[in-house]
């Protein structure tokens, strides 16, 4: 959102280089010519545009000034992003496979949503899809299900936080514009002290905007779809075991750690202003921890693996056997249910 406004400002800046330049040229010129008299007339020009509008100015100025300090855009992105991907992580927890946002993210290492080499050097979100990951792979956890809980709402995404913050802004808009409109009518809403209240306004109002902007870009139905084209299903269910390092899903996810530390390393060179050697010490911060505790793959790996297909034949069962007790139970005879009250 900020970048929106670089033109404006760039505007700004050179208007106010420009008019600042002109006093000194101005003046030379008006030495040196007998019949013109451009700097009385540049200082009679600006004195009637300050004496007119200088309202309008402070209001203009005051304006950017309060939406360039109250841009939050990327922070209300990332919160987004990180809230998604809990909800995502804890919506699989209790099933034997990993949540698909999660592989996503360990095949397709996150960077940063801002460019400059240090924040996509340090940039936290990838460490910490790592180690969550490492955490858990290699545990024989007990699970309860085999289908995930119901997908995240729009406000769970959103955060409590920043509902409450977007419907107070809305709230103190309104309490603005009430207030605009019993000092002055309509028609002179803008009229005395009711320029005063523009600036706040816009910086509400920008806040909102940033609001709903970062929630369009991390639209959980953006990450779905990504999944979707990535894994040709919406909800791949693939086990922990998959993941290991023996199999070609533990090999990527080993993969894309290596590269990610090489550009992470490249970067963090670059933002300190070192050039970067041939061989590289990976030192950086930044840098995510190795997704395995240990590329030995656990003794319990394949009894661990036994169990889940055992389990999941007793589940069948259990599924079919009902199934065989409610058509028994009908004798094989059409249910006919209640109709629907109007």
């Amino acid at each position: 959102m900020r970048d929106a406004f670089k033109p404006v400002w760039f505007i700004i800046k050179n208007a106010i280089l420009l008019a600042i330049a002109a006093y000194p040229v101005t003046m030379v010129v008006q030495w040196f010519s007998k019949d013109k008299k451009p700097f009385t007339e540049y200082n009679h020009y600006i004195g009637y545009v300050f004496g007119h509008y200088w309202d309008w100015i402070l209001v203009v100025i005051a304006t950017l000034l309060l939406t360039r300090s109250g841009d939050k855009f990327f922070k209300y992105v990332e919160e987004m992003r990180n809230r998604l991907y809990e909800l995502e992580f804890y919506r699989w927890k209790d099933t034997p496979y990993i949540a698909p946002l999660h592989l996503y993210y360990l095949l397709a290492p996150p960077v940063a949503l801002t460019s400059d080499a240090k924040s996509q050097a340090l940039d936290p979100f990838y460490r910490s899809v790592v180690s969550d990951f490492r955490d858990r792979v290699y545990i024989n956890a007990k699970y309860t299900q085999f289908d995930p809980y119901s997908k995240p709402s729009v406000v769970m995404v959103i955060g409590k936080s920043l509902m409450l913050q977007f419907l107070v802004n809305a709230t103190a808009i309104l309490l603005i514009i009430a207030g605009m409109l019993y000092m002055n009518p309509f028609a002179n809403i803008t009229e005395g002290w009711g320029k005063a209240f523009i600036p706040v306004a816009a910086f509400f109002l920008f806040q909102n905007a940033n609001i709903l902007r970062a929630f369009t870009m991390a639209n959980p139905n953006k990450s779905y779809g990504i999944i979707k084209k990535h894994f040709d299903e919406e909800e791949p269910k693939i086990t922990w075991r998959d993941l290991f390092p023996d199999r070609p899903y533990g090999e990527s996810i080993l993969f894309a750690w290596r590269a990610d530390c090489e550009r992470r390393q490249r970067l963090a060179y670059e933002a300190s202003g070192r050039p970067i050697p041939v061989r590289m010490e990976y030192t950086s911060q930044g840098l995510a921890p190795k997704p395995f505790p240990s590329e030995e793959v656990p003794e319990c790996a394949d009894a661990a693996e036994k169990t889940f297909f055992d389990q999941s034949i007793q589940d069948r069962r259990r599924i079919i056997e009902k199934n065989r007790e409610i058509a028994g139970a009908s004798e094989g005879k059409v249910v006919a249910f209640p109709p629907k009250h109007k």
